[in-house]
C-alpha cells in the first residue's frame, strides 16, 4: 500500500520537543511496558482536560507478556499520527461466553499508580469471561486511527516508530486490561530491575527518533 506524505511541520516540532526534553529536566519519559517511551507535550491543567503525548515505540521496549496490558483500552478517546515507522494495531472485540479464554480487569492509571506505588490491578467481574474476535490494521508514516473511550486494542511496532497522541473525552473510570483465564496481570509501570528509568538505551532511542524525524523534514515529507 502506498504511504501518505507526513507533516513536516509537525515532525518538526516532535524532533525539536525530544531534543529539548533530554536538555531539561521539566519533561519526563515514562516507559510503559507494551513497549512505548511517553512524555506529556500538554499535559492536563483541570480534570478532564485535553492532552497530548509523544510516543516512541521500539520492540527492545516491549516487557509486558500477553497477560499484562497488550489488549487493552483507554480512558479518554485516543487519537494518534504515525510519524516514522509503522503501527500494527488490532481492534479487539469481547464475546462473552461461559467457557471463555480471557477475563477482563480493571487497572490504576499511570499517574495515581506513580503517586502512591501502589499499582493495582482487579479483575472488573469474577464470573464473565470472553472470547476475542480481532480486526488487523497497519498504520504507517502519515496515517492515523483513532479509538472511543473503552475500546479494547492491540499494538506493536516491528522497528523504531514515532507517533503523536492525542486524549480527549477523559473520563474517571479506570481503564482495563484483557487477560487469558486464570492469569494475574501485572501493571504496565511496576517497577523491575528493566523499566522505570530512562537509561543511556533509552536516551539514545529518543536521539534516533528526533533524527529519523528530522529527515523526513528535510526531504519534504
Amino acid at each position: 500500500m502506498s504511504e501518505k506524505k507526513v507533516d513536516i511541520m509537525l515532525a518538526g516540532m516532535v524532533s525539536r520537543f525530544i531534543r529539548s526534553s533530554l536538555e531539561r529536566s521539566s519533561v519526563s519519559w515514562r516507559h510503559h511496558k507494551i513497549g512505548v517511551l511517553q512524555a506529556y507535550a500538554v499535559e492536563e491543567d483541570q480534570p478532564g482536560d485535553a492532552e497530548v503525548r509523544v510516543h516512541v515505540w521500539h520492540p527492545a521496549l516491549c516487557l509486558a507478556n500477553e497477560d499484562s496490558g497488550r489488549i487493552h483500552d483507554h480512558r479518554a478517546r485516543i487519537t494518534s499520527r504515525v510519524l516514522v515507522g509503522a503501527i500494527f494495531d488490532a481492534e479487539i472485540g469481547l464475546v462473552a461466553s461461559e467457557d471463555g479464554t480471557h477475563r477482563v480487569w480493571n487497572v490504576q492509571n499511570a499517574r495515581s499508580a506513580v503517586a502512591d506505588g501502589s499499582f493495582w490491578v482487579k479483575r472488573e467481574n469474577l464470573d464473565r469471561r470472553f472470547d476475542l474476535m480481532r480486526c488487523e490494521h497497519r498504520y504507517g508514516p502519515g496515517a492515523g486511527y483513532s479509538y472511543a473511550p473503552r475500546m479494547f486494542h492491540r499494538s506493536e511496532v516491528e522497528d523504531l516508530t514515532v507517533t503523536v497522541v492525542s486524549k480527549t473525552e477523559q473520563s474517571t473510570e479506570p481503564a482495563r486490561i484483557v487477560a487469558r483465564d486464570g492469569q494475574t496481570p501485572k501493571h504496565a509501570f511496576d517497577t523491575t530491575s528493566a523499566h522505570g528509568v530512562l537509561d543511556v538505551a533509552h536516551m539514545a532511542m529518543l536521539l534516533e527518533a528526533a533524527d529519523r524525524l528530522d529527515f523526513i523534514v528535510r526531504k519534504g515529507g
